[in-house]
């Protein structure tokens, strides 16, 4: 099996473009996805905006990922993290929570 190099990329906080909540503009790759960070009990759930040329009921969201961050291990509902266990702690939501919200914090 071929050995997956760590999620990439990087993370910037976009301020509050819908609602009450902060948005997070992840780069990794060839995407580049915003998401509205929502703190729930234990984590954060991530709603990415819809992209280009795609259609949602509500014209917005397009999927949501819980990134658990308890303990010293977090985890992510996302395909990427659920799929390929040596990403298991490393997709790029987690990396990218790992970096931002101390920034978040300190803005």
């Amino acid at each position: 099996m071929k050995t997956l190099a760590p999620a990439t990329g990087f993370a910037q906080w976009m301020g509050k473009l819908y609602g009450d909540n902060p948005c997070l503009r992840i780069v990794s790759g060839s995407t580049d996805d915003v998401f509205e960070v929502n703190s729930v009990p234990e984590g954060y759930n991530l709603c990415r905006f819809a992209r280009d040329g795609e259609t949602t009921p509500d014209g917005l969201s397009t999927v949501m990922y819980h990134v658990r961050m308890v303990g010293l291990l977090p985890t992510c509902s996302c395909p990427d993290a659920v799929f390929r266990p040596e990403r298991k702690h490393n997709c790029k939501h987690v990396r990218a929570l790992r970096v931002a919200l101390p920034k978040l914090k300190t803005d």
